[in-house]
């Protein structure tokens, strides 16, 4: 193996942004597409992730479909995606900002401790643009 490789970074760094957002690290691609994901300090062990549609405990996969991701579940600002629970603490996980639902990592429900790695993620998320624009000149970006 010759050690004179570079080293490049991840897909995730290459190609998205990250916002910090009350412990929540918002990482936004040049398409628009956003993955909430959650700073790996908040996290204490053990821990687990709880799916949420408003009160109702979700365990099944969003299905989208075609250019404009028909299917996906609309979410107002401020609605609940998640509950990791953190030893005593349940941290409530909401949706940064309006914006269709595309994707759960529904992996998380076996595998929580990958949150604590890039496979983390928490919702895939398609915001409009303008409104994810507004969102972003409020948030500071991380390195």
């Amino acid at each position: 193996m010759n050690d004179n490789w570079p080293v490049f970074p991840s897909f995730v760094k290459r190609y998205f942004e990250a916002y910090s957002d009350n412990g929540l690290s918002v990482q936004v691609h040049r398409n628009n597409l956003v993955i909430i994901t959650l700073e790996p300090e908040r996290l204490s062990e053990p821990f687990s992730v709880q799916f949420m549609d408003g009160q109702k405990v979700v365990s099944e996969q969003v299905s989208v479909s075609g250019k404009r991701k028909r299917g996906g579940r609309v979410l107002g600002e401020g609605e609940r995606l998640a509950i990791v629970k953190c030893g005593e603490e349940n941290i409530e996980i909401l949706s940064p900002m309006p914006c269709k639902l595309l994707e759960l990592n529904l992996d998380l429900l076996e595998n929580p401790q990958h949150l604590k790695e890039e496979q983390g993620w928490i919702a895939i998320l398609m915001p409009d643009p303008r409104k994810l624009h507004k969102y972003l000149s409020k948030h500071n970006k991380t390195q």
